[in-house]
């Protein structure tokens, strides 16, 4: 064979279909054709993935796993198989039996996942149990972090109140001139208000009575004691919201009694309340058509019937 490295044969940048080349073969020189060398290349490459110098060396019991490169990066091995199969993870379940309608949550030991009942109070912002919780509603807590059970609020929108005055007694009462119109006087000294509608704190401030809400809609009882300084006297009550308005309703009595003897009355006004009442309030106006009247015992009893649209 002829030198190869001789200055006589030029430098080739492609190969022919009939060009020869030469490799050296344990030790030894050899000729070989294109055709020839390929076939040598494809005997010397690796023909499977395990004949690889860095994969596994079987397939016996890896069914289903999958290549990944090892913990220490220099190779490859086969793993159980992860992609789409929840519980094939390694902190995970190995089975479904038995927990249809459960979640799956962080187990206690923060160290994988685990399934469990699928229940509220299983929830990590609700309360840990239904004990003693009954009859009770779930809200918002006051920090916005998490739900919680109370008392379920009760939004009342009828109610009442009663204001007695105290100041004025049988044995000192109100003095009223006959044919005199004055207001009549209420220190509600007592009060029972503990049925009042719901966000409502009061319906009388001691001096005028002052409804909640335009549109709402109220009875008023006014009851009092009077004595008369003559037979057959007489008196009017009326409730006075101010301003165009005036009087807005209005009712006398008789009083069956003769002079000096007591009378009981209860006068009921059905009244609504818009802008005018609202803003000023209504006085209770008192006037003794006939006879001088001494006036105590004062109540007045205010009940909503109707909450009107705010």
């Amino acid at each position: 064979m002829s030198n190869i490295t001789s200055k006589g044969y030029p430098v080739q940048t492609s190969s022919q279909g009939n060009d020869q080349f030469a490799i050296v073969r344990n030790g030894q020189l050899m000729k070989l054709t294109r055709s020839g060398l390929e076939a040598y290349i494809k005997q010397l490459a690796p023909g499977t993935l395990l004949s690889l110098s860095d994969t596994p060396s079987s397939y016996v019991g890896q069914q289903g796993r999958v290549l990944v490169v090892n913990p220490s990066e220099d190779g490859m091995v086969f793993e159980a198989a992860t992609s789409g199969n929840f519980l094939a993870l390694s902190d995970t379940p190995a089975s479904y039996g038995g927990q249809a309608g459960k979640l799956a949550v962080v187990d206690g030991d923060e160290e994988g996942l685990e399934f469990i009942d699928n229940f509220f109070i299983r929830l990590g912002d609700t309360p840990a149990s239904y004990s003693g919780q009954s009859l009770k509603a779930v809200r918002v807590n006051q920090a916005a972090s998490a739900v919680e059970f109370v008392d379920p609020a009760v939004y009342q929108v009828t109610g009442w109140a009663e204001y007695s005055d105290t100041e004025y007694t049988e044995g000192s009462p109100f003095a009223v001139s006959a044919g005199t119109t004055v207001d009549l006087p209420n220190n509600s000294g007592t009060v029972i208000d503990e049925h009042l509608p719901t966000g409502v704190s009061s319906l009388y401030d001691g001096t005028v009575i002052k409804p909640d809400t335009v549109g709402d809609s109220y009875e008023i009882s006014i009851r009092f004691k009077t004595k008369s300084s003559v037979n057959e006297g007489a008196v009017r009550l009326a409730i006075d919201i101010g301003g165009a308005m005036d009087e807005i309703t209005a009712d006398g009595r008789r009083l069956n009694k003769g002079s000096g003897d007591e009378n009981t009355l209860q006068i009921n006004f059905s009244v609504y309340s818009l802008a005018t009442f609202i803003a000023n309030g209504g006085t209770i106006k008192f006037e003794a058509v006939a006879g001088d009247q001494s006036v105590y015992d004062i109540r007045y009893i205010i009940t909503r019937t109707h909450k009107g649209i705010a």
